[in-house]
């Protein structure tokens, strides 16, 4: 066994010693085993640190050290696995893996704790998975309509204001014809190209010359927005819908149609700023905007406080205007093509479709938000709501 791993030294490929007249060509020997006479040179010292090989042992045993985990000063016949800080386990035939410093009886195929899930090497991190790190942060807000309301809003604070020569002309004019405290902001505006406002925010932004850095609005809380139900003021909830441009329709439908509350889904909606404050125009800072976790408690909320959940889907049995009108209604609209999911539609109240042409498969969330707010809202005084559209 000893003179096993060296019998080839010296020797061509049928075990010969070359020649001169050998070194053109020769068979292969595709014997399988090594010759069984002696070699010229035979391995004195043992293979490895263990006791010397005889027939009557099959392999040769390593010596059993009892080491540590983490320390050990004994040597080790798996170097290379010790380095990577990982121990065989020979409790079952299949050697598998055990992570360093997992608990007894934890299996290796575990993931390791201490770390979130975005964090973890494997795969990359989803929008969904990293969480928001300051919901304080300033944001941007452009546009004229959504700027002007903006700025006019006591609640949010303006920390710049950027006009072109045009759009200065234009607001200053605007916040003249309104609150005596709004003007305030004009101190802080200051001229600039648009190029200049195209660098501040982010590219594609159709910012018609002004933008306003301003404080996020204050988050509402369902009773808070939402309580003492009110007949002539429904409530619109969003089930995934996530465009932006979608979203600050909606909020402008409500706005206009005297909604009660928008209430959105917390981790799948957009910032409440730049596409969607724009798209807006300005009704974001008139409407409360809800943001909840789970929209189907959100659901049940509204239910506790009297409200009737009628949603609105292609297979709906009945057509929106026979909706009941005794309770305030909340509108629960599902996102375009995947429509509301199978939980939240199982908490509503009953489900409605709006009747359209059979050529037409569906309507825009935000055109059918609308049509569903005036169905709701047509028998209401004209006081209460507005003369203009």
């Amino acid at each position: 066994y000893q003179g096993l791993t060296e019998w080839w030294r010296g020797l061509d490929s049928n075990q010969r010693t070359p020649k001169r007249a050998d070194l053109q060509s020769a068979g292969f020997n595709h014997s399988p085993t090594p010759p069984s006479g002696p070699t010229k040179r035979r391995r004195t010292e043992p293979i490895c640190e263990s006791e010397p090989y005889s027939q009557s042992t099959p392999w040769p045993q390593p010596k059993i050290h009892k080491v540590s985990p983490l320390i050990s000063s004994q040597p080790s016949i798996f170097p290379s696995r010790r380095a990577k800080g990982l121990f065989m386990s020979h409790s079952s035939n299949k050697s598998r893996t055990v992570r360093q410093g997992a608990k007894p009886g934890q299996s290796g195929e575990k993931r390791a704790k201490g770390k979130p899930q975005h964090q973890r090497k494997g795969r990359p991190p989803r929008k969904s998975d990293i969480p928001n790190k300051d919901e304080d942060a300033p944001i941007w807000i452009y546009g004229r309509h959504a700027t002007l309301a903006a700025v006019r809003n006591p609640d949010r604070r303006v920390l710049d204001l950027v006009a072109t020569k045009n759009a200065s002309d234009w607001i200053t004019g605007e916040i003249a014809k309104g609150p005596v405290a709004a003007t305030g902001v004009l101190n802080r505006m200051r001229p600039e190209r648009p190029g200049g406002i195209d660098q501040l925010l982010p590219a594609g932004a159709v910012h018609q010359g002004i933008a306003a850095k301003v404080s996020p609005l204050p988050r509402f809380r369902l009773k808070e927005a939402c309580a003492p139900a009110d007949l002539k003021r429904p409530v619109i909830v969003l089930d995934q819908v996530t465009d932006p441009q979608n979203i600050g329709a909606v909020i402008r439908a409500a706005g206009a149609l005297n909604a009660r509350a928008v209430i959105v889904q917390d981790r799948r909606t957009p910032p409440l700023a730049g596409a969607l404050a724009k798209a807006a125009a300005g009704a974001l800072e008139e409407v409360p905007i809800i943001r909840t976790v789970n929209i189907s408690r959100a659901m049940e909320g509204l239910q506790g406080l009297g409200y009737y959940c009628a949603g609105l889907a292609g297979t709906g049995r009945a057509p929106i205007s026979d909706i009941p009108r005794a309770a305030p209604v909340a509108i629960v609209m599902g996102a375009e093509g995947a429509g509301l999911r199978q939980l939240v539609s199982e908490t509503c109240d009953g489900l409605y479709r709006i009747n359209i042409a059979p050529n037409i498969e569906s309507l825009n969330v935000a055109t059918a938000a609308a049509v569903a707010l005036y169905e709701l809202t047509r028998d209401t005084p004209a006081g209460d709501i507005g003369t203009q559209i």
